[in-house]
């Protein structure tokens, strides 16, 4: 069978979306244009499942709220080991050599106690994490159970198993994966953001107006490229779903393929959504994977123009406006950290992206099933088969789920 006659059929693919109930990113296979649909809700309720343990997440940001300062403190530090070996001296134009041991061999090993502490404490705050992903999985996968099994007959019946399977297994896995790889790095991230900006500011306003051009340049760089990365990564997880309900079909169902010799078509079925799904992991992926690189090569931008304005500025004797203190060498090497600091969490952000966004496509696929109507097993009828006696008789029944699509026809 050749290459052509394997293409996916967009309009089959929106039709079977349509009976999973998952309308959202079924509507996006002709465009690729739209967002997920309702991602402030999702985002919303994925919180509140995030949030499942509130001694837990409090203590996960007071030690990322620790381990920032901790962060941070090194640059000051840097600061005055390297204020410690001289001073540039504006008069005759040269570096004076003029070593403070004392401060030097203080400074240092506070450094060196300073990157064990951080150590120590990033162990505690991924470990916090892991905790925090786990019970949140735990619980998600608990209600999604106890909602799947209040459901009414329609809805296993208009819906394909493998994807109802895919939703409780894939997606979950995924939205597990993504919190506790990306809590920490963005709780972290805006700490070190205002912490960062805070210093800059003190020591520098101009220079601080040079990194704050570049993170504007991340910022549109990255707005531009979720328009395109968003829709791929809900794509990616629409079709994971129908794979799988095709492959539980089939597998449940071999007997009946055999019978009804079926094999080809349902192979060709299966080739039609790998193929697919592996171009579309190919586009995301690739969206996904330049996010990163992208993102540092911005900030080897910004870290070269810290460089060439701070030496300006030392060089033409160009002090701090606000305290009127000189701006030194010292000073121009931690704001370089500092300012490295500064965009880091924007990088990590990018390069988590791609796991965020699919999170956050498969948490809209399994709070649509949570939010589907569930079976009322409450009745105001009594029997009591003791004393209940007679017949039941069937004449012309006609049942169906599904208006136009009867399951009994005249029974």
């Amino acid at each position: 069978m050749n290459k052509r006659t394997r293409k996916l059929d967009e309009k089959k693919l929106r039709e079977i979306q349509m009976k999973q109930g998952n309308k959202g990113p079924g509507a996006r296979f002709g465009g690729l244009k739209e967002k997920p649909k309702n991602l402030k809700e999702t985002f919303v309720k994925l919180l509140k499942y995030i949030s499942y343990s509130k001694k837990l997440l409090i203590s996960l940001v007071c030690v990322v709220l620790v381990t920032t300062l901790i962060t941070l403190s090194t640059n000051l530090i840097v600061e005055r080991i390297i204020a410690s070996l001289g001073v540039y001296n504006e008069d005759i134009g040269k570096w004076i050599i003029d070593p403070d041991k004392d401060l030097f061999i203080n400074s240092l090993f506070l450094l060196v106690s300073v990157y064990l502490l951080y150590c120590i404490f990033q162990y505690v705050s991924s470990l916090l994490s892991s905790y925090l992903a786990v019970g949140m999985t735990k619980k998600l996968r608990n209600d999604l159970f106890g909602k799947i099994v209040k459901f009414p007959i329609k809805y296993t019946d208009t819906h394909q198993h493998g994807d109802i399977m895919s939703r409780m297994t894939n997606d979950v896995d995924n939205i597990a994966n993504a919190v506790s790889q990306s809590i920490t790095s963005l709780v972290s991230g805006v700490l070190t953001i205002i912490g960062c900006l805070a210093i800059m500011i003190y020591y520098s306003p101009l220079l601080t107006l040079v990194s704050l051009i570049t993170l504007a340049l991340s910022f549109m760089v990255t707005m531009l490229m979720s328009k395109f990365m968003r829709p791929l990564f809900t794509k990616q997880q629409s079709i994971l779903g129908i794979l799988n309900s095709q492959t539980e079909e089939m597998v449940s169902g071999c007997k009946t393929v055999i019978a009804y010799n079926h094999q080809q078509v349902a192979k060709d079925e299966f080739n039609e959504y790998s193929d697919e799904l592996a171009k579309t992991g190919i586009k995301a992926q690739i969206w996904g994977g330049s996010m990163g690189p992208i993102m540092n090569f911005i900030g080897n931008v910004g870290y070269f123009l810290v460089c060439f304005f701070g030496a300006w500025f030392v060089i033409n004797g160009m002090g701090n406006m606000i305290t009127g203190a000189p701006l030194t060498v010292s000073i121009v090497v931690m704001f370089i950290t500092t300012s490295k600091q500064f965009t880091r969490p924007i990088n990590e952000v990018a390069q988590l992206y791609s796991s965020i966004i699919t999170a956050l496509a498969g948490a809209e696929r399994v709070f649509k099933m949570m939010d589907a109507p569930i079976e009322n097993f409450e009745s105001d009828v009594k029997f009591d088969p003791t004393t209940t006696k007679g017949y039941i008789e069937f004449e012309h029944v006609n049942f169906s789920y599904v208006e136009g699509k009867p399951v009994l026809k005249d029974f």
